[in-house]
């Protein structure tokens, strides 16, 4: 509510729906890791695909039991992150 302005939560929630990353994400030139959770009720799924199919080096996971930001499961996301940064630093 307060970064958009808005009102109350209604509009807040209709603001952020209409928060794209269009003409962006393509613009990405660094390697990027998109996790997200088929569980996030807060962030689609469906919202991080479309980041990660527009990004040119973009590694898309989903976690079919994930909840938004899969902090629900750290242990099964945080050892993906950590070997996907060893392997793009090393």
């Amino acid at each position: 509510m307060h970064h958009s302005h808005a009102r109350d939560l209604d509009e807040a929630r209709e603001r952020a729906f209409e928060l794209s990353l269009e003409g962006v994400a393509e613009r990405i030139e660094q390697p990027l890791l998109v996790i997200t959770g088929k569980l996030d009720r807060l962030v689609l799924w469906e919202e991080s695909k479309k980041i990660a199919d527009a990004a040119p080096n973009a590694t898309w996971v989903l976690f079919e039991e994930g909840n938004h930001v899969c902090n629900n499961i750290p242990y099964r996301y945080r050892p993906l992150c950590g070997d996907w940064l060893r392997e793009r630093l090393s």
